[in-house]
């Protein structure tokens, strides 16, 4: 799945700055959790990776309509990996900082301090 990602999205060629968001059938948040965050964060330009782990919903097709970066991979292996893929995919992007919130609208930008 890396392989494809980075085939549309080429290695280097990302924002200094990424968010990345592991989601599961959440296609009812998706699209506002992507539009909820900023197009950059203390001048540094910031794109977003929705890492979609084996949902069987629209998750994939309404964040990349919402403006993400999506991977969708076919096997749903948790949390936790979809994670570390992200982090994995925003690093070979180019991305300095990495941030991470949830898919399902519970955490959002405006209750982060200092953003």
């Amino acid at each position: 799945m890396a392989a494809v990602f980075l085939a549309g999205h080429p290695v280097g060629a990302g924002a200094p700055l990424a968010v990345v968001i592991a989601a599961y059938n959440e296609e009812l948040s998706i699209a506002e959790v992507v539009a909820a965050l900023p197009a950059q964060v203390g001048g540094l330009p910031l794109e977003i990776i929705v890492v979609v782990d084996g949902a069987l919903d629209a998750t994939a097709e309404r964040a990349a309509r919402a403006g993400a970066l999506v991977c969708d991979v076919a096997v749903n292996r948790g949390q936790g990996a979809a994670l570390r893929l992200g982090y994995f995919l925003a690093r070979a992007r180019g991305a300095r900082i990495i941030a991470t919130t949830d898919a399902d609208g519970s955490t959002t930008p405006r209750s982060w301090r200092g953003w």
